[in-house]
């Protein structure tokens, strides 16, 4: 008994731990597995604030920025979401802001999470 005790306590920390460390990441599971968060969301809009953007989907777990020529400020966030579609995908949203600005957005890298795997033919 004690040992089952023990086996649910260590699970139940360890899958808290994961949840809390992959939403500090910027990386998400949608509530629809089968779509982007970003894209079914009614929030994202062109000309909000980055600030608010981050109030509203946290810290990204990547960002970059260049100064263009004229002084305009361009920062990118870059946000990570596992979707299901006949498999688990990994699908990277980077969101562009010009002076704190949302000015766009855009998915990239589409990443399946497991290969299949023919495991019944050895060799």
């Amino acid at each position: 008994m004690k040992k089952i005790f023990l086996l649910l306590l260590v699970s139940l920390s360890l899958s808290s731990c994961i949840t809390t460390q992959t939403e500090n990441k910027g990386s998400f599971v949608s509530k629809d597995y089968t779509k982007s968060m970003f894209v079914i969301s009614d929030k994202v809009k062109p000309g909000m604030s980055k600030a608010d953007f981050i109030s509203l989907f946290g810290k990204p777990y990547k960002t970059g920025f260049y100064l263009d020529k004229d002084k305009v400020l361009h920062e990118n966030l870059y946000y990570k979401e596992q979707l299901f579609v006949q498999t688990w995908y990994i699908i990277n949203s980077v969101f562009h802001f010009e002076n704190s600005i949302l000015v766009s957005q855009e998915q990239t890298d589409e990443n399946r999470n497991f290969v299949e795997c023919n495991c019944s033919s050895k060799k």
